[in-house]
């Protein structure tokens, strides 16, 4: 599989860290002062969820990329990824692939 289409099935993963990263160091100068100490103990989570939101889905989407390795799973019709979960809207259930991005009708997925 292509390391760029790689990278944009991880990329809720990577924004999810990358804005934990980011909250972290944005937050620590809140410690020193004691007026914004109690902000502090309240924000101080977000990086933790962040962190926490970004193993899930990443570990989720190597679970789908490997079961889509073995040939287990729907499969995109147009590049062979794994596709992510069925989506209900008005028009008919479809499903996204999580290295292309395109929408797969329920017609072109087993």
């Amino acid at each position: 599989m292509d390391w760029l289409k790689m990278i944009y099935a991880y990329r809720l993963a990577i924004v999810a860290a990358a804005a934990s990263f980011f909250a972290m160091i944005v937050l620590a100068p809140l410690r020193d002062s004691p007026l914004t100490a109690g902000i502090f103990e309240i924000l101080s989570w977000l990086p933790l969820l962040g962190l926490g939101y970004s193993l899930l889905n990443g570990g989720w989407v190597t679970y789908r990329l490997l079961q889509a390795e073995r040939g287990g799973g729907p499969l995109c019709p147009h590049c062979g990824g794994p596709l992510g979960l069925e989506k209900y809207t008005p028009y008919s259930p479809h499903r996204t692939c999580l290295t292309c991005g395109r929408h797969a009708n329920e017609r072109h997925y087993s």
